[in-house]
């Protein structure tokens, strides 16, 4: 959650999700404390972790993502200012162990103009022993970054040439093996190394495409020109491809091959299947490209 305040999700251990909260005291030099609240009542527990060097109020003090192990945050220290960042703060990277409060690990993260109001990150994903980070520099420019989750060291970055914050806030599709960055090209690039695995280049050269979505094994994406398409998430062969359609910049403009699966999958429900099997009807009409409708209910026949 990119903001000065935060609310992410993560797994509590025993196969429920918990909420995790940055939850600022009453005093403005207080220090940084982190507490759950349960998603059902909004009841928020006594903070699990408190950092005493590191304050509570700071614009852009960020709760970034979190596993069943650890949350991972942006925060510093030095005096608080009603709007924007301070000239005299200093900031970090860290990790808080989510059982025991204490610190993990902590780096360094560059210093900001006074009265920037530009974040450090816009978008985080903890996947598979890496923190993977879309990084805003001072000037607005953003890279691709990857840490290690268990000791915070620095994996690889990269510029996201051409890449507009605000997709790069909304949508960061990566999974156990890749990462697809959303900068209008439909490409993989390796979590452990940053190297490019696979490239689809679509139709013809240049073509654009939207930010990805990936789930169970496949890649979805708008390429301009053609429609929402299927790519395999291990090689980046098509699996499937919607006929030729019109695509606005809208559809350029957003995550919507994600929207769609999740449109599919309401319809399966609405129909009458209950939850979604992840083996036989959504995920494998997903990957065949099969179009998805509620299933038709027979009437009951009354005699007469």
């Amino acid at each position: 959650m990119a903001g000065p305040r935060g609310l992410v999700h993560a797994p509590d251990g025993h196969g429920r999700r918990e909420a995790l909260y940055r939850r600022p005291p009453l005093e403005e030099t207080g220090p940084l404390t982190v507490a759950t609240v349960d998603p059902a009542t909004g009841r928020i527990d006594a903070p699990f972790a408190t950092i005493e060097d590191l304050r509570a109020i700071l614009h852009g003090t960020q709760l970034l993502c979190a596993t069943g192990e650890a949350v991972f945050l942006a925060a510093g220290r030095g005096p608080h200012t009603r709007t924007g960042f301070h000239q005299d703060q200093t900031w970090f990277l860290l990790a808080v162990d989510t059982r025991t409060g204490r610190r993990i690990w902590e780096t360094p993260l560059p210093a900001r103009p006074h009265a920037s109001e530009r974040l450090h990150f816009l978008s985080a994903r903890a996947v598979g022993g890496y923190l993977v980070l879309v990084q805003q520099s001072a000037d607005g420019d953003l890279r691709l970054a990857v840490h290690d989750a268990q000791t915070g060291k620095a994996r690889w970055n990269r510029p996201l040439d051409g890449e507009r914050p605000a997709l790069s806030r909304a949508q960061l599709a990566v999974d156990d093996r890749y990462v697809y960055p959303s900068a209008g090209e439909l490409v993989a690039l390796g979590l452990a190394d940053g190297h490019e695995g696979w490239r689809f280049e679509g139709r013809t050269p240049g073509t654009r495409f939207s930010p990805a979505a990936v789930d169970d094994g496949v890649v979805y994406a708008v390429e301009e020109g053609r429609g929402l398409i299927a790519l395999d998430a291990a090689s980046g062969t098509r699996r499937w491809a919607e006929k030729s359609r019109a695509v606005t910049a809208e559809d350029l403009g957003t995550p919507r091959a994600r929207d769609r699966l999740r449109v599919q999958r309401r319809a399966l429900r609405a129909g009458g299947l209950g939850p979604p099997d992840r083996h036989r009807v959504p995920h494998r009409q997903g990957r065949q490209g099969t179009v998805l409708r509620p299933p038709v209910r027979q009437a009951a026949h009354r005699h007469r």
